[in-house]
């Protein structure tokens, strides 16, 4: 493919700041979303016999995962993602108590 003679300048730019941190905001979405997944799936296999233990088993190393990648992002560049993981490892405790906690379903309601 040969890029138009216009557009070479821009192709041969290095690449900016910015465009580091929207790939590296895209690959912390992306990693959060997959651990999001597998979790909310474990969840789907144990929710209905209410085996809190297996679940557990099932989501302890989604929760080691999680925390690494929130431990990264806290000491980042970018405040925007530093805010987000300080904020999500403050509130850490509460975030996995559906699954030692009979009654309790992992939810997005915040009431």
């Amino acid at each position: 493919m040969q890029i138009p003679p216009a557009r070479k300048a821009f192709h041969c730019m290095p690449v900016r700041s910015t465009s580091r941190m929207a790939l590296m905001t895209l690959e912390f979405g992306a990693t959060g979303l997959e651990i999001a997944g597998r979790l909310f799936a474990a969840w789907d296999e144990c929710r209905w016999d209410a085996d809190r233990v297996r679940l557990s088993e099932r989501i302890e190393p989604l929760t080691l995962e999680e925390f690494r990648v929130l431990l990264e992002r806290a000491a980042c560049k970018s405040a925007r993602h530093r805010t987000f993981a300080s904020n999500l490892l403050q509130r850490w405790s509460t975030l996995w108590t559906f699954a030692s906690v009979p009654g309790v379903e992992p939810i997005e309601n915040h009431a």
